[in-house]
């Protein structure tokens, strides 16, 4: 009880105006801090939505890529269909 009241009564003194300077620049600090923080929160969301997008587009690029190949694999096959047709065609003796 008796430091409580000490230190009651040196609130006003000298000897605590250190303790408050002191207790301004870490509050100042702190709201520098919390600052940084909120801006590189912000920054963080950008990239992570930049990041999305960006899968978003990888996987509608893959899946055309996907459907082109399918696409090429039945041209050829049509067009190896077609080859050896004509070279049956073309083998003397062979009608039809």
């Amino acid at each position: 009880m008796e430091q409580v009241e000490f230190k009651i009564q040196n609130l006003g003194s000298d000897s605590d105006v250190g303790g408050l300077k002191k207790l301004d620049e870490t509050k100042k600090k702190l709201d520098e801090a919390s600052k940084a923080l909120s801006s590189l929160l912000e920054e963080d969301a950008t990239i992570s939505r930049a990041i999305s997008n960006s899968k978003e587009t990888i996987s509608k690029l893959n899946e055309e890529v996907a459907r082109l190949r399918v696409r090429d694999v039945s041209i050829r096959e049509f067009s190896d269909s077609n080859t050896a047709v004509k070279q049956v065609k073309d083998v003397s003796g062979v009608f039809g």
